[in-house]
């Protein structure tokens, strides 16, 4: 309300009240800009007050103050401040540390413009040596220019106190060799009177150097603390492992009665390198209460999703962690630049979804009314990509744009082989059942969770209880199947069943077709059709990143065995107490707990005993293709 109280042209003088009011009220700190405006304030009261300013002449104004100045709270005794170098003029303190003196970095490496070069920018504009004060620089200052500037800072650096400490990073973060700065052997040679090598430098800073790798310098001596002390002990220790003597073993135990953290973390290390599965391996229990507690969550006795079961596969513990504990990695808000692949994922559903309802009420067939349909299509992306607009507010219009196109291409050739397939037509889009959430679902959706039934290895009957949404019902004569959008790459090969217990959806969805059908809770083609058959299910990679594959997936007596296979193992795994750290090929690269587990925990279930029965489930469901 007050910005758009505020007028668009004004005196200067009644312009900056204003503006202070305005950033009182908008800004959770406004420290930073009330400096600002503080050092116009002056204008108020001069010749300039009467001016009359337009809010564009402000902005070019207050732009580039914005990004320069800093927020300078009052200096305070026994404080340590943190301030850019340009920030020391006119400053004075007990003691200046000035880390990070290595070459290209201070002195910034100053090359000449290639556009503008020197001789032209001075025939422009006169050198900052030329002016009233050499620190006001032009716009088109030259290379030079910017060099003096850097001395400038230096000595600026020099003259804020009676004691300064420098340094410089012997290596860089890939452990190459840094060169130190030139004006750190300038430093060495005013406080020693001679000038010293790069190599002579490098020589001293060895006596402190720190341990590749290793967060404490090599000599004990030279810790600033007991942690540094431990720590470079305890390299001393490793280094010479191999040779101490019997009496020297054991002196780093210490550590371990020091602190019951470290213990804990030490014993979960050298666990998770041994052979055997151990309690630091995920979730490994024999206690009677906490099984008591899994029993609750065995798939005969609650309601699991699709995506759900098949995590399970993936990895045991990454199941556990999202499903039974239901541990979630904290939402944080931050500018889209560019669609994740959930979102991604979404807006294509939406958008499908959205027409095939469309096609369906207005009676429209994807056989024969292309030419309409691809109309409808487009105005549907285009209302879908203003309300994801509205919703996410990306960083970068353009790019956005760019992937609303991308998207707009995949759809349209979805809907032409949607209409090339002449055999099935779509009869139900967004089919849910047991409430999934969402908003858009096909009217013929249940609230109710499905339960379906499937063989098991030891001839009983496995039970699953399921709640999800299928992404496409199509029938054909006598017949229907369930179809399962994929926006991503293509996984799954022509000739999967349950792709290793990761690849369920269409079968499981193909099995809760059947179940509704047999329930009632579903009706194809009106109360009087005769019930269709269930041929299985399908996957759809419908973009050109899945280079538009489709998997399709029979419901015979071997695919419902599979399924039959899955909620045995998951059952022995609660029965057990049993889920172990154990990822499969690569599955750590897209796992949300990786800060859990750590980002080793592949190589360490690869050491561990094949032959453990526990894991025999687990084993042959990874071998079913």
């Amino acid at each position: 309300a007050r910005l758009a109280a505020m007028p668009g042209r004004a005196a200067c003088a009644a312009l900056l009240p204003l503006l202070v009011a305005l950033a009182r009220a908008a800004l959770l700190d406004p420290r930073r800009v009330l400096e600002v405006l503080a050092q116009l304030a002056p204008l108020a009261g001069s010749e300039a007050a009467e001016a009359v300013l337009s809010l564009d002449d402000v902005r070019r104004v207050l732009l580039p103050r914005l990004y320069e100045i800093t927020a300078s709270p009052p200096d305070r005794g026994g404080t340590v401040r943190v301030l850019a170098a340009d920030a020391l003029a006119g400053r004075a303190f007990d003691l200046v540390l000035v880390p990070g003196l290595v070459d290209r970095s201070f002195p910034r490496r100053i090359l000449e413009d290639p556009v503008l070069g020197d001789e032209a920018r001075e025939a422009i504009a006169p050198r900052a040596s030329d002016t009233i004060d050499g620190s006001l620089r032009s716009p088109l200052a030259s290379s030079i220019d910017r060099a003096e500037d850097e001395r400038m800072l230096l000595r600026r650096i020099a003259q804020s106190a009676p004691r300064l400490v420098v340094s410089h990073p012997r290596r860089d973060e890939r452990n190459r060799e840094r060169v130190p700065s030139l004006y750190l052997l300038e430093l060495v040679r005013a406080d020693r009177g001679v000038l010293v090598t790069t190599s002579a430098l490098a020589k001293e800073g060895a006596a402190t150097e720190m341990a590749p790798g290793w967060p404490a310098p090599l000599a004990p001596e030279r810790a600033l603390d007991r942690r540094e002390a431990d720590l470079s002990t305890l390299a001393r220790l490793l280094a010479s492992a191999s040779t101490q003597p019997a009496e020297t073993r054991g002196r780093a135990h210490f550590l371990v009665s020091a602190s019951p953290i470290l213990r804990r973390a030490l014993l979960a290390r050298h666990n998770a390198h041994g052979r055997a599965w151990r309690g630091h391996d995920g979730l490994l229990t024999k206690e009677a209460g906490v099984l008591a507690l899994l029993a609750r969550e065995r798939p005969s006795a609650r309601v699991y999703s699709a995506t759900a079961l098949e995590s399970f596969a993936a990895c045991p513990y990454r199941f556990y962690l999202r499903t039974v504990v239901r541990l979630k990695a904290r939402e944080t808000a931050e500018a889209i630049e560019t669609l994740d692949p959930m979102t991604r994922g979404s807006l294509v559903h939406a958008m499908q979804y959205a027409l095939v309802t469309l096609a369906r009420a207005e009676g429209l067939s994807v056989h024969t009314d292309q030419a309409r349909l691809r109309e409808a299509l487009d105005r549907i992306v285009d209302e879908s990509a203003r309300e994801a607009r509205d919703r996410l507010v990306p960083a970068i219009d353009a790019v956005f744009d760019d992937e609303i196109a991308a998207i707009r291409k995949d759809l349209r050739a979805w809907l032409h082989h949607l209409g090339e397939e002449r055999r099935y037509t779509p009869a139900l889009a967004e089919l849910g059942f047991g409430d999934p959430g969402g908003e858009a679902h096909d009217p013929a959706s249940v609230k109710t969770p499905v339960a379906i039934t499937a063989p098991a290895p030891d001839g009983h009957s496995a039970t699953l209880t399921l709640r999800g949404s299928i992404d496409l019902v199509e029938r054909c004569e006598g017949a229907i199947r369930a179809t399962d959008y994929k926006t991503g790459r293509a996984e799954a090969k022509v000739g999967t069943r349950i792709g290793g217990g990761t690849t369920l959806q269409p079968l499981l969805y193909a099995l809760v077709l059947e179940a509704m059908l047999e329930k009632g809770l579903l009706s194809i083609g009106g109360p009087d059709a005769p019930r269709p058959r269930v041929e299985g299910g399908r996957l759809w990679y419908c973009t050109r990143r899945g280079e538009d594959r489709r998997v399709e997936i029979a419901l015979d007596d071997e695919g419902r065995r599979a399924i039959g296979e899955v909620a045995t193992a998951i059952e022995h795994a609660f029965e057990r107490g049993f889920f172990p750290r154990a990822p499969n090929d690569k599955g750590c690269g897209y796992c949300d707990y990786v800060a859990i587990c750590g980002p080793e925990a592949e190589a360490h279930a690869a050491r561990k005993d094949p032959s453990d029965r526990r894991m025999e489930p687990l084993v042959t469901l990874r071998s079913k293709p």
